[in-house]
């Protein structure tokens, strides 16, 4: 729900990050954070550029202070990347 709601937004909104990285020292909000990415980033394709973008933006906060480990994006597949994909990783990174 949460990511629904960053994504819901017009603007990214850090108050998304913030609230996530409270969340995700409890190993079970962590667990399902990690299913609920790994669905977002299968439907990239079908995913609005905003929506990527508040996307890219709240992963590269929660990854930058080690709130959620860069092995959460293991199902990417690296040698086939299409645009959206080549756009969440860029921002992200």
């Amino acid at each position: 729900m949460l990511l629904q709601c960053c994504l819901a937004e017009k603007e990214y909104n850090p108050f998304y990050a913030l609230l996530s990285e409270k969340l995700l020292t409890d190993a079970n909000y962590r667990y399902t954070f990690k299913y609920a990415l790994w669905d977002y980033l299968k439907m990239l394709e079908k995913t609005e550029i905003k929506q990527i973008v508040s996307l890219s933006k709240i992963f590269g906060v929660l990854i930058s202070k080690n709130a959620v480990p860069l092995h959460f994006l293991k199902v990417i597949d690296f040698e086939e990347m299409n645009k959206p994909t080549v756009l969440f990783m860029h921002l992200l990174l």
